[in-house]
């Protein structure tokens, strides 16, 4: 059925419980844990909506009019942002009020630099983070991907670590100090975590020991990096110290995009 089911676990494995069931996909918890976001109907007609962890008392952000994906809310809950497909080659991100009012498009990027997705808000609120990529079009063109950060005053946008290289830099997460990203990239042959500064300086991979290690989320105390692998087998939730070092799953877990709860305890 066309609906998610919201669960809970600890880093070691115990306390799994159900949080609620709401209809849609790609579901995102607001920081306080007492609503969802997720896109609603078919595509193109993605409309966002946001609703209590049982499905209750559900709002419509947006009104389909534009496809709209990827939602991510700001630290205090008073933002989403989203991704926003214009026309076939345009896709931007944007930012409504959570009661769905103060639409605002980020237009920022240049447009030969591809789609805008994934936004990921940073903790002071004042910047978003985004992955910029070329996925399609130019069969002589291979894909290639870049993080990018806007600030939300200016409206300027930075791009982050540029290659020459068909390399995909996608998902971004911040750490709470703000400095510091999170991301999966391709860039050694097969998808992994890394991390770099928020200036695109000192990139360091965090995972390698398996392949196929995307949709990182920082712990609130920076320490440690949750993330969906593959390792060659069926997906399952992983946790990493920030170093690369203590690589652990998360004995229960399935498939999906985790993320860590404010406490940090689940």
């Amino acid at each position: 059925s066309d609906s998610s089911r919201i669960y809970a676990i600890r880093p070691d494995g115990t306390g799994l419980h159900q949080l609620g069931t709401v209809p849609g996909r790609e579901l995102r918890i607001s920081p306080d844990g007492s609503r969802v976001v997720q896109p609603l109907g078919q595509f193109p007609a993605l409309r966002l909506v946001v609703a209590a962890l049982d499905g209750s008392g559900a709002r419509d952000l947006t009104d389909g009019t534009h496809p709209a994906f990827h939602p991510a809310w700001s630290a205090d809950g008073s933002h989403i942002a989203f991704s926003e497909r214009l026309g076939p080659d345009s896709t931007t991100v944007a930012v409504v009020d959570a009661d769905g009012g103060g639409h605002r498009l980020l237009d920022a990027f240049p447009a030969a630099e591809g789609s805008v997705e994934m936004p990921a808000w940073s903790p002071d609120g004042r910047r978003i983070a985004v992955q910029v990529g070329r996925y399609a079009g130019d069969p002589v063109q291979q894909a290639t991907a870049h993080i990018w950060i806007v600030d939300l005053a200016t409206g300027e946008a930075r791009q982050l670590g540029r290659h020459q290289r068909p390399y995909l830099d996608e998902t971004p997460a911040w750490f709470p100090d703000g400095e510091t990203l999170a991301f999966q990239s391709d860039r050694t042959g097969t998808m992994e975590v890394w991390r770099m500064r928020a200036d695109g300086s000192g990139r360091l991979r965090i995972t390698g020991a398996v392949p196929g290690n995307t949709v990182p989320d920082v712990s609130p105390d920076g320490r440690r990096v949750v993330y969906r692998s593959d390792g060659g087998g069926p997906d399952r939730v992983m946790t990493i110290g920030v170093d690369g070092t203590g690589a652990l799953p998360v004995p229960g877990s399935g498939a999906g995009r985790p993320r860590w709860s404010r406490d940090g305890r689940t």
